[in-house]
C-alpha cells in the first residue's frame, strides 16, 4: 500500500512540472477559457461594441446628437397695423365724432346733441374754451326748425348760416377729418348749392343736394388742415352756407381720425 501511494504521489509531482498539462495545482480550475477572471478573452465583449466607446458613454461622453427637428416654418407677419395716434393716458383711438340731430328739435340752436364714446374726449373737450358744452349759432337770425316732407329739420335760407362752434385746445394732432350731413334742398324745384367750411383756417368746399323728398347724404372729406390744433388755435367753426336757396338739415357728423389729444 506504500508503494502506491508513492507512486501516486510521483505522478503528481510530474504533471505539475509540466505545463502541457491541463491540471490545476492550487485548486483553480485552469485555462478559463472565454473567462474575464481568467485572462483570456472577454467572453462575448464584442456583442456590445468597441470597449473604448462604451468607458466614454459610461464616464457622460458624447451621447450623439439627437437630430434637427426641423424649423417650424415662418408664419407670416400679420402686417403693420398702422400709427392710431399718441392718446396719451387713454391709449389709441381710431375716431372722435360729434352730431347734431334736429329731428327731434325746437330751434335752431337747440338739436340733439351725440358724441364717441371715447376716453378722455366728451363734449367739454368739444366745446370752445372756457365752455363745458358745444353751441349750435344762427349767424343770420333767420332758420328755423319745420317738418319738412322728409322730417322735422332746420331750414338754412339762402342768406343764413349755421355754424357749429368747436375747440380744439387738447386736441396735438389728428390725420383727417369727415363732415356728414343730411337733408335736402327745401325748394321744390331745384336743387340746393352750398358751401361747408371752417372760418379759422378757411379751409372747406362746395356741395349740393337734390330736392325729392328723400333724405339725401353727402360725405365731405378733409386733411389735417381743417382745423388748427393747440392752445392757441382760436375758436374754430363748422359753417354751412346755402348759396342759391333753401337747405333742410336733418343731422350733422364731424369726425376726426386718429386724434392725438
Amino acid at each position: 500500500m506504500k508503494k502506491v501511494w508513492v507512486i501516486l504521489l510521483a505522478v503528481l509531482l510530474a504533471g505539475c512540472g509540466d505545463s502541457t498539462k491541463d491540471v490545476s495545482c492550487d485548486g483553480e480550475s485552469g485555462d478559463s477559457g472565454d473567462g474575464w477572471d481568467g485572462g483570456g478573452e472577454p467572453g462575448d465583449w464584442d456583442e456590445y461594441g468597441d470597449y473604448e466607446e462604451i468607458v466614454d458613454w459610461e464616464d457622460g461622453g458624447d451621447t450623439g446628437d439627437a437630430g434637427d427637428t426641423g424649423d417650424t416654418g415662418d408664419t407670416g407677419d400679420t402686417g403693420d397695423t398702422g400709427d392710431t395716434g399718441d392718446t396719451g393716458d387713454y391709449g389709441p383711438v381710431d375716431e372722435i365724432w360729434i352730431e347734431i340731430d334736429y329731428s327731434g328739435a325746437w330751434s335752431p340752436q337747440s338739436p340733439d346733441w351725440s358724441f364717441s364714446d371715447t376716453p378722455g374726449w366728451g363734449p367739454e373737450q368739444w366745446a370752445t374754451k372756457y365752455e363745458t358744452w358745444p353751441e349750435v349759432w344762427d349767424l343770420g337770425n333767420n332758420m328755423q326748425v319745420i317738418d319738412d316732407h322728409i322730417g322735422r329739420a332746420v331750414a338754412i335760407p339762402f342768406d343764413g348760416t349755421l355754424q357749429l362752434m368747436l375747440g380744439f385746445e387738447e386736441l396735438i394732432g389728428y390725420d383727417s377729418v369727415k363732415v356728414r350731413l343730411e337733408g335736402r334742398a327745401y325748394d321744390c324745384c331745384a336743387h340746393v348749392d352750398f358751401n361747408v367750411y371752417n372760418p379759422w383756417t378757411m379751409v372747406g368746399t362746395l356741395a349740393d343736394m337734390a330736392q325729392d323728398w328723400t333724405i339725401h347724404v353727402v360725405e365731405l372729406d378733409f386733411d389735417d388742415t381743417f382745423f388748427a390744433v393747440g392752445a392757441n388755435a382760436g375758436v374754430q367753426a363748422v359753417r354751412v352756407e346755402p348759396s342759391n336757396s333753401a337747405l333742410s338739415l336733418v343731422r350733422m357728423r364731424v369726425t376726426i381720425y386718429n386724434p392725438a389729444y
